[in-house]
């Protein structure tokens, strides 16, 4: 099982999940701030880019349509999906 810091065992696991959530970015950015103010003063570690260049980076404009970067899962892949979750979730 995964602990989050909030759960007060002292676990170095952020509490973020695979889809964002503002509420919680506001409140670990808060936090982070509450035990730390110089944060947003510190410099990036030696070797780290000040700035991403190259194929890797795209932007708005970059963006055509959703079928260019959103896979749509078929009814047999759905399915085989929650057929395996109904088998992990029988192992609990």
């Amino acid at each position: 099982m995964c602990t989050s810091i909030t759960d007060g065992l002292n676990s170095k696991q952020p509490d973020i999940a695979y889809h964002p959530d503002e509420a919680k970015y506001h409140a670990r950015t808060a936090r982070r701030l509450a035990e730390d103010p110089s944060l947003p003063d510190v410099s990036l570690p030696d070797g780290f880019p000040p700035q991403v260049e190259g194929p890797i980076v795209w932007d708005g404009s970059d963006w055509a349509d959703e079928d260019q970067w959103v896979y749509q899962l078929s009814d047999a892949e759905l399915k085989e999906i929650g057929a395996a979750l109904e088998h992990f979730k029988g192992l609990l």
